[in-house]
């Protein structure tokens, strides 16, 4: 039997999941509570009992994918990206952004808004620091003449990568690029 405290996550995890696929549908503002508690088969005032606004909600949906982003950077999190890892982490890179093409079409649709991209610039921020620091680090220890360059310039090439992948998956070799990005960056 499902326990009280199990039936409330999954709840919660139900609107996580269909705020996620319609704000990347149909786009932020145009997705409204209403919307997302009838797709999800909740009442409104449910809805609320999670969430006490639309911003609180892609703040979580934003925040989901992040914390899961970082998980694949420093597997043992011990601070130190090795080689190895390095190339685990540029793989499941891959795997994150082909499992959850949907995140990280609203999550690239939202850096284009910055009206929208405000609700959640501080948890994207929190984030991306320590991914700044693991690679500048990691590039620090392979003798770069300019750590944070590279490291902006990984970024912002797997940035592109995803970009094209998640607008034409299907005609974009998302995998052919990982194995030159990481000829090219490791």
């Amino acid at each position: 039997m499902t326990s009280k405290n199990e039936k409330s996550k999954n709840k919660k995890q139900l609107i996580l999941e269909t705020a996620l696929e319609l704000f990347a549908e149909n786009g932020y503002h145009a997705t409204s509570i209403s919307m997302i508690a009838k797709v999800a088969e909740i009442s409104k005032s449910l809805m609320y009992n999670y969430f006490d606004s639309k911003e609180i909600l892609l703040n979580e949906v934003i925040l989901t994918g992040m914390k899961e982003f970082m998980q694949i950077l420093d597997t043992n999190k011990d601070g130190f990206l090795t080689e190895d890892e390095f190339e685990s982490f540029l793989n499941s890179a891959v795997l994150l952004i082909k499992n959850n093409r949907n995140y990280w079409k609203l999550f690239y649709s939202l850096m284009m808004q910055s009206s929208v991209m405000e609700i959640s610039m501080e948890t994207v921020i929190k984030f991306t620091q320590q991914y700044f620091i693991t690679l500048t680090d990691y590039y620090k220890r392979h003798n770069s003449e300019n750590p944070e360059a590279e490291a902006m310039l990984l970024t912002t090439t797997l940035d592109g990568v995803a970009i094209a992948y998640v607008n034409n998956p299907d005609f974009f070799p998302i995998d052919e690029m990982i194995k030159l990005i990481y000829e090219k960056f490791k």
